[in-house]
C-alpha cells in the first residue's frame, strides 16, 4: 500500500519517467468546469474480474482517493512517506 501511494504521489507531482504518463488520469484530467470536491482524486477505470481489480491502474486510484485532502496536498515526498506511515499505523 505505502509503496503504491508513493508511486500515485510522484504520479500526480511528475516526478516519474514520461513513459508513466499514460497509466493513470485525474479526475482535473476530464475537463471538468466546476470546481467538485473530487477533482483532484484519480479516476478508477472499469473493471469485472478480480485479477484486474488487483492491478496498479485499479487500487492505486482506490487507495489515494481513501486518503485525506491535506495529505494529498503536502509538497514534500519525505514528508508525504512520514505522514502517510502515521497514518496507516493509527488505522492498522
Amino acid at each position: 500500500m505505502l509503496s503504491c501511494l508513493l508511486f500515485l504521489y510522484k504520479y500526480k507531482f511528475n516526478l516519474l519517467p514520461e513513459v508513466c504518463k499514460c497509466l493513470l488520469t485525474l479526475n482535473a484530467d476530464n475537463n471538468v468546469t466546476y470546481n467538485f470536491r473530487n477533482v483532484y482524486n484519480f479516476s478508477i477505470p472499469s473493471h469485472r474480474t478480480s485479477l484486474r481489480e488487483k492491478c496498479l491502474k485499479v487500487r492505486g486510484p482506490k487507495y489515494w482517493n481513501s486518503i485525506p485532502d491535506d495529505l494529498k496536498s503536502v509538497d514534500s515526498i519525505f514528508v508525504f512517506k512520514y505522514r502517510l506511515r502515521q497514518l496507516i499505523i493509527e488505522k492498522y
